[in-house]
């Protein structure tokens, strides 16, 4: 895909990063591998699809189902052409979707941004059908997810810093708040087995 500049680490010059963000875009995947129906009747979104990098891999994996991506960045829509999917410019908060019109959704490093968690996943959860699933990256925030930022952005802060995009949340607040508000851990997986290196957890919910 051509720029991808829209999420700058997949094309960072530091390999490390590369290899977490790439991991855990085949994570978000291979969770889903029991999950998503590869049928025309099936509605699959990528909500903060960002550079659509995750939506061009659901749709080399799962050739027949329609698929959809929702961001609030205009840019996005430059990653139309190469792709099947519906593209929509619009806020998590309001998606403009029917009831119940989704049978799986992905939400990759997106809700942690909100500092209100209660609109977008009331969103995702008014959208998603019974016993649909959402898949979630969730950023761990831990002593080396800090460290990291410091060296990439210069701060230590979650919610201030050059070119930084605020965290109000780690991993650990989000999968409770989604826990309290009907949704099922049916699988989960960390990007890597080093402990410390946790950067992300990737969660598969089931809408209860």
């Amino acid at each position: 895909m051509e720029d991808l500049k829209i999420v700058p680490e997949y094309d960072s010059k530091n390999p490390l990063i590369k290899y977490l963000f790439f991991s855990r875009l085949k994570s978000a995947l291979s969770l889903s591998d029991d999950f998503i129906i590869d049928e025309k009747e099936s509605n699959v979104a990528d909500f903060g699809c960002g550079d659509c990098l995750l939506l061009k891999n659901i749709e080399d994996k799962f050739k027949n189902i329609k698929t959809y991506g929702v961001d609030i960045l205009p840019e996005i829509l430059k990653y139309k052409k190469s792709l099947r999917a519906d593209i929509k410019i619009a806020d998590l908060k309001n998606t403009g979707f029917d009831a119940d019109f989704f049978d799986a959704i992905f939400c990759l490093d997106t809700l942690e941004h909100f500092e209100d968690l209660s609109d977008p996943i009331g969103e995702i959860s008014r959208v998603l059908r019974k016993d649909g699933i959402l898949v979630v990256s969730l950023p761990t925030e831990n002593l080396v997810y800090k460290l990291g930022r410091f060296f990439l952005k210069g701060t230590f802060s979650s919610k201030t810093g050059p070119s930084s995009s605020p965290h109000f949340h780690n991993a650990s607040e989000i999968r409770k708040f989604l826990i309290n508000n009907s949704f099922i851990i049916k699988k989960k997986e960390k990007v890597t087995k080093i402990p410390f290196l946790t950067f992300f957890e990737i969660i598969l919910f089931e809408k209860n």
